[in-house]
């Protein structure tokens, strides 16, 4: 058997895998307002008024907040470092 050779999963591929599932949350759920919408389900001007469009345009302005701030958090250069004790002050790469 050869030895594993695979890097260990950093913080930032976690940010990186959470963002994609939001931004899939939010694909998703873009769809679904579709196939209301086209299926006749939901009218065009009724997304906002009935609970369902409303339901479907929340998530997807939450999905996408949550997907945007993921990503963004994602790269080093993005985050403060904000030293709890004494010990914890790393320098900056």
């Amino acid at each position: 058997m050869t030895a594993d050779t695979t890097p260990p999963i950093t913080d930032d591929d976690r940010l990186l895998l959470g963002a994609g599932f939001a931004f899939g949350v939010m694909t998703t759920l873009i769809v679904l307002v579709l196939v209301l919408v086209m299926d006749g389900t939901l009218a065009t001007g009724e997304l906002v008024t009935t609970p369902e469009g409303l339901i479907a345009i929340a998530g997807i302005v939450f999905a996408g907040i949550l997907g945007i701030a993921l990503y963004v958090l994602a790269f080093p250069d993005n985050r403060a470092n904000i030293p709890i004790a004494a010990d914890d002050e790393r320098p900056r790469e």
